[in-house]
């Protein structure tokens, strides 16, 4: 059986940008985790998320990333943008927040974060022809963040991909 650790985990890719004053200071914290059936005292199979130190082809691996806002004010525009492992799948579906959804946008790039759209709308080149993009192109998933975080508060943006 093949075994694969994650090599590293990717939010060394995940730049932030906000247009906020000096006073906005967001610290960004990133964990990888995969979800595994645990058994409880009651004899029941639930999901526990645990840290991704040990990954296997076919595995899930949850990617979480967390931006605190430790600066006086709020901080507003804030965008997240985070590359999707060349090792691993985007999970349709699975990107996510604790925001409240009026008030933010998820897009995805399938040329290395150059360009970002809705899923529906992202086509790729291959074989000289040009088909809709599936979960599996996509290179980057970007957050936009459109109302404040106030100052010691944090929000929360997520996503699932198969390691290959």
């Amino acid at each position: 059986m093949k075994r694969c650790l994650v090599l590293r985990v990717f939010f060394g890719a995940c730049l932030l940008s906000l247009s906020t004053t000096v006073l906005a200071e967001l610290n960004i914290k990133s964990i990888a985790q995969v979800e595994k059936f645990v058994m409880t005292e009651a004899g029941e199979k639930v999901i526990q998320r645990q840290e991704a130190t040990l990954v296997l082809p076919g595995e899930v691996i949850v990617y979480t990333i967390t931006a605190i806002n430790q600066g006086s004010e709020a901080a507003e525009d804030i965008t997240l943008n985070n590359a999707i492992s060349e090792h691993a799948d985007y999970l349709l579906g699975s990107a996510g927040g604790d925001f409240d959804s009026n008030h933010s946008n998820i897009t995805f790039s399938v040329d290395g974060g150059k360009n970002f759209n809705l899923p529906g709308l992202l086509v790729v080149q291959k074989d000289g022809l040009q088909r809709p993009a599936e979960a599996s192109d996509y290179s980057n998933i970007r957050w936009i963040l459109s109302s404040p975080l106030p100052a010691g508060e944090s929000v929360k943006v997520w996503f699932k991909a198969r390691l290959k």
